[in-house]
Protein backbone atom coordinates (compact mmCIF):
# COMPACT_ATOMS: atom_id res chain seq x y z
CA UNK A 1 0.00 0.00 0.00
CA UNK A 2 1.04 3.41 -0.81
CA UNK A 3 -0.12 6.64 1.35
CA UNK A 4 0.50 10.05 0.52
CA UNK A 5 0.61 13.27 2.42
CA UNK A 6 2.24 16.58 1.51
CA UNK A 7 5.29 15.43 -0.44
CA UNK A 8 5.66 12.13 1.77
CA UNK A 9 5.39 9.27 0.53
CA UNK A 10 5.24 6.08 2.50
CA UNK A 11 5.38 2.15 1.10
CA UNK A 12 5.07 -1.20 2.44
CA UNK A 13 8.74 -0.89 2.59
CA UNK A 14 9.92 2.47 3.45
CA UNK A 15 9.26 6.11 2.85
CA UNK A 16 10.98 8.59 0.14
CA UNK A 17 10.03 12.40 -0.29
CA UNK A 18 8.87 14.19 -3.26
CA UNK A 19 8.39 18.18 -4.19
CA UNK A 20 4.83 18.62 -3.08
CA UNK A 21 2.41 18.86 -5.97
CA UNK A 22 0.50 22.54 -6.33
CA UNK A 23 -3.40 22.55 -5.78
CA UNK A 24 -4.45 22.18 -9.01
CA UNK A 25 -3.44 18.39 -8.70
CA UNK A 26 -5.89 16.31 -6.65
CA UNK A 27 -5.01 13.13 -4.92
CA UNK A 28 -7.15 10.34 -6.13
CA UNK A 29 -8.11 6.69 -4.66
CA UNK A 30 -7.74 4.19 -6.58
CA UNK A 31 -7.52 0.20 -6.27
CA UNK A 32 -3.68 -0.17 -7.01
CA UNK A 33 -0.72 0.32 -5.43
CA UNK A 34 0.02 3.82 -6.03
CA UNK A 35 -0.61 7.19 -5.44
CA UNK A 36 -2.58 9.16 -8.48
CA UNK A 37 -3.53 12.61 -8.94
CA UNK A 38 -5.47 14.51 -11.56
CA UNK A 39 -4.92 17.93 -13.33
CA UNK A 40 -8.49 18.35 -14.98
CA UNK A 41 -7.73 21.75 -16.27
CA UNK A 42 -4.75 20.09 -18.24
CA UNK A 43 -6.67 16.62 -18.39
CA UNK A 44 -3.02 15.02 -16.94
CA UNK A 45 -2.40 12.28 -14.14
CA UNK A 46 0.66 11.71 -12.40
CA UNK A 47 0.95 8.53 -10.69
CA UNK A 48 3.69 7.12 -8.35
CA UNK A 49 4.45 3.61 -7.48
CA UNK A 50 7.65 1.66 -5.63
CA UNK A 51 7.95 -1.56 -5.45
CA UNK A 52 10.43 -3.15 -2.75
CA UNK A 53 12.03 -5.76 -2.25
CA UNK A 54 11.96 -8.90 -4.77
CA UNK A 55 10.47 -6.47 -7.05
CA UNK A 56 14.26 -5.67 -7.69
CA UNK A 57 15.26 -8.27 -10.03
CA UNK A 58 18.59 -7.99 -12.22
CA UNK A 59 16.08 -5.77 -14.87
CA UNK A 60 17.85 -2.80 -16.34
CA UNK A 61 15.77 0.69 -15.96
CA UNK A 62 14.99 0.00 -19.90
CA UNK A 63 13.04 -3.25 -18.82
CA UNK A 64 11.49 -1.53 -16.53
CA UNK A 65 11.08 1.40 -18.53
CA UNK A 66 9.27 -0.97 -21.15
CA UNK A 67 6.87 -2.67 -18.55
CA UNK A 68 5.24 0.39 -18.03
CA UNK A 69 4.35 2.10 -21.51
CA UNK A 70 2.57 -1.36 -22.19
CA UNK A 71 -0.42 -1.13 -23.78
CA UNK A 72 0.21 2.23 -25.64
CA UNK A 73 -1.10 1.29 -29.20
CA UNK A 74 1.53 3.32 -31.49
CA UNK A 75 4.22 4.22 -29.41
CA UNK A 76 6.65 6.52 -30.73
CA UNK A 77 9.79 7.52 -28.35
CA UNK A 78 10.88 10.82 -29.00
CA UNK A 79 13.30 11.17 -25.86
CA UNK A 80 15.13 9.03 -23.70
CA UNK A 81 17.61 10.49 -21.25
CA UNK A 82 19.83 8.94 -18.28
CA UNK A 83 20.11 11.33 -15.65
CA UNK A 84 21.44 10.75 -12.03
CA UNK A 85 18.50 11.24 -8.83
CA UNK A 86 19.39 11.19 -5.67
CA UNK A 87 23.46 9.53 -6.69
CA UNK A 88 21.65 7.14 -8.80
CA UNK A 89 21.19 6.23 -12.54
CA UNK A 90 17.92 7.01 -13.51
CA UNK A 91 16.08 7.06 -17.09
CA UNK A 92 13.85 9.27 -17.98
CA UNK A 93 11.16 8.60 -21.39
CA UNK A 94 9.12 10.90 -23.36
CA UNK A 95 6.65 8.94 -26.12
CA UNK A 96 3.63 10.02 -27.71
CA UNK A 97 1.22 6.93 -28.15
CA UNK A 98 -2.83 6.29 -28.21
CA UNK A 99 -4.87 4.65 -24.87
CA UNK A 100 -8.53 3.77 -26.02
CA UNK A 101 -8.24 5.56 -29.24
CA UNK A 102 -7.43 8.94 -28.00
CA UNK A 103 -3.53 10.45 -28.66
CA UNK A 104 -1.52 10.82 -25.14
CA UNK A 105 1.73 12.12 -24.16
CA UNK A 106 3.75 10.67 -21.56
CA UNK A 107 6.54 10.89 -19.70
CA UNK A 108 8.42 8.50 -17.47
CA UNK A 109 10.88 8.58 -14.49
CA UNK A 110 12.35 5.13 -13.55
CA UNK A 111 14.65 4.69 -10.51
CA UNK A 112 16.37 1.88 -9.01
CA UNK A 113 17.70 2.27 -4.84
CA UNK A 114 17.83 0.16 -2.01
CA UNK A 115 16.28 -2.58 -3.07
CA UNK A 116 13.19 -0.62 -4.67
CA UNK A 117 12.18 0.42 -7.74
CA UNK A 118 10.43 3.77 -7.86
CA UNK A 119 8.01 4.97 -10.76
CA UNK A 120 6.82 8.33 -11.84
CA UNK A 121 4.42 8.65 -14.99
CA UNK A 122 2.71 11.92 -16.18
CA UNK A 123 0.21 11.62 -18.84
CA UNK A 124 -1.67 14.08 -20.68
CA UNK A 125 -3.28 14.91 -23.87
CA UNK A 126 -0.45 16.35 -26.12
CA UNK A 127 -2.46 20.05 -26.61
CA UNK A 128 -2.10 20.72 -22.97
CA UNK A 129 1.70 20.42 -21.44
CA UNK A 130 1.43 23.31 -19.34
CA UNK A 131 1.72 20.97 -16.10
CA UNK A 132 4.38 18.78 -17.62
CA UNK A 133 6.93 21.14 -15.21
CA UNK A 134 4.71 20.01 -11.92
CA UNK A 135 6.12 16.38 -12.85
CA UNK A 136 9.15 17.37 -13.05
CA UNK A 137 9.79 19.56 -10.34
CA UNK A 138 8.01 17.14 -7.50
CA UNK A 139 10.38 14.42 -9.08
CA UNK A 140 13.01 16.44 -8.66
CA UNK A 141 12.22 16.57 -5.10
CA UNK A 142 12.87 12.63 -4.98
CA UNK A 143 14.56 11.99 -1.40
CA UNK A 144 14.75 8.81 0.03
CA UNK A 145 14.17 8.76 3.61
CA UNK A 146 14.05 4.73 4.61
CA UNK A 147 13.54 1.33 3.78
CA UNK A 148 14.73 -1.81 2.84
CA UNK A 149 18.54 -2.09 3.45
CA UNK A 150 20.78 0.08 1.30
CA UNK A 151 22.42 -1.72 -1.57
Amino acid sequence: MLDYHQGRVKTEGGSFLVSPLPPVWQQQKIDYRAVLFTNAADQATITIDAWCRRATDDSSLLVQTNQLLQGIQNLHVTQQTKAMLAKRATLITEAYGFIDGRKIFITTTVLKMNACVFDFIYVSVPEKLQSHDDYQQMVNGFKYIKGPKLL
